[in-house]
């Protein structure tokens, strides 16, 4: 009996060393990530590769593999083109592109932020101190045709599905491989910048949804009131809105086929009929100078400010999306594809979200993101009604480009006068819009930089291959 009391005694001497011995351990790799982490901002690039050595995958929606670490080396997508398509994005794991996937989640990437007993159970199951896996909501092969479509233009292009906010697509171009990025060489001027999520370019014609938002929604609402479009001529008088295009002059038009045509002259005239402070309230409702984030990703604020006693001139220009001089309006790419979302979702604007799901190692589900609604922007009624117009205008106008036989599809293009940085005039192009499918809810937006393009038939292209890939 005393040999057995002894035997125990030893076994739970040992256990208890063994086990002190773990935890120093444990506590001395968790201080050293910590460290590591602190020190993020002067890191090098041969601490950053031992950091990321045992990182976890980064995975798109259906497994692919967009980033993962095997023998000690980090790598990128197998496929070229959505590599490059996905930097931005995705990142790089010597951070020399900021607010990406690999630099936001590196705690979660490379197992830093467990706590003690977690990690002790994970290093009992033999996992040691690799890293979690990222799910997320990205599909790889939507992404790649958008890279395809993009590749001739300086542009970006969101998909996101507008019943759950998950983001399908997210593509920026030019377009560099991840090596480039990490050897910082042949890096094309512009192609580490996430346009998506931090650019801000004046919306144009696309902030006409925002003013025929806010005329069905205002008190002086007329479902069947008509504007005399008169073409060249100014609406108000020397400075007020005006028709530039070759098409100028669409006589009589009603709200739809102002939206189709998109008429300068209604919707100026509606904006100075309701008011700037409709505008700007309807603009507040669908997020204007709120916060958007996209997870840990950081999303550049859309902007709608106005002095305070604006006049009907400069309303007039500012409810077509072209701010004049103290005025300032600027929107993101993902925010234009939340807008049309939440107009096809009849008012709901879901909070969009990248990471679909952490698994932890050894785990075949983890924690999953939800969806959740981040803002009401207008009745549904409203919403209806201002999804028909958008119907209606790839039906019979200006977004024809976007039409899917015997599908529904909405959108609206717009063109934004700029300056360029070298002060030189420049005209971006702009479209969003919406699928209404049971099985493909989706919404879009696409940005083309400095010239004209057909960005409805690029958004029709783009939507057609999801449909086909999704139905």
């Amino acid at each position: 009996m005393k040999q057995l009391i002894r035997n125990l005694l030893f076994v739970s001497v040992a256990f208890i060393l063994v086990f002190a011995f773990l935890l120093l351990g444990i506590i001395f790799q968790q201080d050293r990530s910590k460290t590591k982490l602190e020190g993020h901002e002067g890191e090098n690039k041969l601490a950053l590769a031992d950091q990321y050595a045992k990182a976890g995958s980064i995975l798109d929606r259906q497994g692919v593999v967009l980033a993962s670490s095997h023998q000690g080396k980090r790598s990128y997508a197998e496929d070229a083109l959505v590599a490059s398509a996905l930097v931005q994005t995705i990142g790089d794991y010597s951070h020399n592109i900021a607010n990406t996937v690999e630099e936001r989640y590196q705690a979660e990437l490379t197992g830093s932020n467990r706590g003690l007993f977690k990690q002790l159970i994970f290093d009992l199951q033999g996992h040691g101190l690799r890293g979690s896996d990222l799910r997320l909501t990205l599909d790889a092969g939507l992404c790649r045709k958008a890279a395809e479509l993009l590749e001739p233009y300086k542009a970006s292009l969101v998909v996101l599905n507008y019943e759950t906010g998950e983001v399908l697509c997210l593509v920026n171009t030019p377009l560099v491989p991840p090596e480039n990025v990490i050897r910082w060489e042949n890096i094309a001027e512009g192609s580490l910048f996430n346009k998506a999520l931090l650019g801000q370019y004046t919306p144009g014609s696309t902030f006409k949804l925002i003013t025929d938002a806010a005329w069905i929604s205002s008190d002086q609402y007329q479902p069947d009131y008509q504007v005399m479009c008169k073409g060249s001529e100014p609406l108000l008088g020397p400075g007020s809105v005006l028709e530039n295009r070759q098409d100028a002059g669409h006589g009589l038009v009603n709200r739809s086929q102002a939206l189709a045509a998109s008429c300068n002259h209604f919707f100026g005239q509606v904006a100075v009929n309701m008011g700037a402070k409709q505008v700007f309230y309807t603009a507040e409702n669908f997020a204007f100078n709120a916060d958007l984030n996209l997870g840990k990703l950081s999303v550049k604020t859309s902007r709608l400010e106005m002095t305070p006693q604006i006049d009907d001139y400069t309303l007039s220009w500012l409810a077509i999306g072209q701010p004049l001089e103290g005025q300032k309006l600027s929107l993101s790419p993902l925010h234009l594809a939340m807008i049309s979302g939440a107009i096809a979702q009849g008012g709901q604007m879901m909070e969009p979200h990248l990471l679909a799901e952490v698994l932890n190692p050894g785990a075949q589900s983890g924690e999953l993101t939800h969806p959740r609604v981040a803002y009401l922007v207008g009745t549904e009624a409203a919403m209806h009604t201002l999804a028909q117009d958008m119907v209606y205008s790839v039906q019979e106008g200006m977004a024809g480009g976007a039409q899917i036989p015997g599908q529904v599809v909405g959108g609206k293009t717009g063109t934004a006068e700029r300056a360029s940085s070298k002060g030189e005039n420049q005209t971006d192009s702009l479209f969003t819009g919406f699928l209404q499918n049971p099985h493909c809810p989706l919404a879009i937006a696409i940005v083309v930089e400095g010239q004209w393009a057909d960005v409805s038939s690029l958004a029709g292209q783009v939507l057609s291959y999801a449909l086909d890939k999704y139905q």
